[in-house]
């Protein structure tokens, strides 16, 4: 992998977290068989949803509007670094918050968090497996905000809040909204005014679920988003991977590549400020100045767009092949360098 980032070293601004050694690229659309009651519901759902909710021959008919796109590559004379997190005894990395000292990532195959240095060396480890304070089941998302971390503790469906030295401070409830065990909340950004936001990216139930310094609970935002959200100095953004999409006959839903777009958020509201091509189906991403960066499973590489005209800029840095693509990642940037953690082997 090293081999391959060695022609961008012209400009140290990029920063490869923990690739690791074996990764497979996503499939276009993934499909579950459900009930009837759960395609009424999603079909209701897609009355007042944020990111259209369609049927399997619209996901079909974006599929090939994907591969219509086409643009000249730009290769960007970024440096790219990287770690081998397994070689460090961290086993699924789901999460990633840089602050002005450290690298914090969540692990939850070992159900705690790893703390170490901007170098990625003299690490430590924070919490266990558990319920109680400074303890965690899948923790997932990661935020850092005002000298505290929020911690998203998806399998105790809580967050927890410590403090700079990864002390308890408070903890949170998380929305009553799964409807597996497989799913998950995986993002969580905190605004200027001290609002929360949690998404996943599960279909039944989808959306940004915000809430304010005053209420007490979650409230369901952006009927029909599954995706990742960024924050920029108290600036929420959030980027859809595509559509959900039912079939009726069939019974059956899922999620496919689609319709991208860059929001920002404030509050209940979302303004959609860059439309992007149909079907790049971004992982994770993160906001600079009037760019937007993230990583598409569909063209194998981390791509760079223009929020204000949605087109295409460059591309930082691409995968040899299908076979070196992370099932999943998890993206954030510090002192104009990006993070990347990727943690799915197959």
């Amino acid at each position: 992998m090293k081999d391959n980032c060695s022609h961008l070293l012209n400009k140290s601004v990029m920063q490869i977290v923990a690739m690791l050694l074996v990764f497979l690229m996503l499939t276009g659309c993934s499909t579950n068989s459900r009930s009837n009651t759960i395609t009424t519901e999603l079909k209701e759902d897609g009355k007042t949803a944020l990111i259209p909710i369609i049927d399997e021959d619209q996901a079909e008919e974006r599929s090939k509007e994907a591969q219509k796109y086409t643009y000249e590559v730009h290769a960007s004379d970024l440096k790219a670094d990287s770690i081998d997190l397994s070689q460090l005894g961290i086993s699924t990395p789901e999460g990633i918050v840089v602050d002005e000292e450290k690298i914090v990532i969540s692990d939850s195959g070992n159900n705690c968090l790893y703390v170490m240095d901007l170098q990625g060396e003299n690490m430590s480890k924070v919490g266990g497996i558990g319920n109680g304070e400074c303890e965690f089941l899948h923790p997932t998302g990661l935020a850092y905000t005002r000298g505290y971390y929020y911690v998203m503790d998806s399998g105790n469906d809580r967050i927890e809040i410590l403090d700079k030295d990864f002390g308890y401070v408070d903890q949170l409830h998380l929305p009553d909204v799964k409807f597996s065990p497989d799913d998950h909340f995986t993002s969580i950004a905190i605004d200027e005014n001290g609002g929360i936001y949690v998404c996943g990216t599960f279909a039944k139930n989808s959306g940004i679920y915000y809430k304010s310094q005053e209420e007490q609970e979650f409230r369901r935002i952006g009927i029909g988003f599954y995706g990742s959200m960024f924050e920029d100095n108290g600036t929420v953004y959030a980027m859809n991977q595509g559509n959900i999409f039912i079939n009726e006959k069939e019974e059956t839903f899922g999620m496919c590549g689609g319709d991208n777009s860059l929001w920002r958020i404030d509050g209940a509201d979302l303004e959609e400020i860059c439309t992007l091509p149909v079907g790049r189906a971004p992982e994770s991403f993160v906001v600079s100045g009037d760019k937007v960066t993230f990583l598409s499973s569909y063209e194998m590489g981390i791509l760079t767009f223009d929020i204000t005209s949605g087109s295409y800029l460059s591309t930082p840095y691409m995968y040899r092949s299908g076979k070196d693509l992370p099932d999943e990642s998890y993206m954030t940037m510090s002192n104009n360098t990006i993070y990347i953690i990727t943690p799915k082997i197959r």
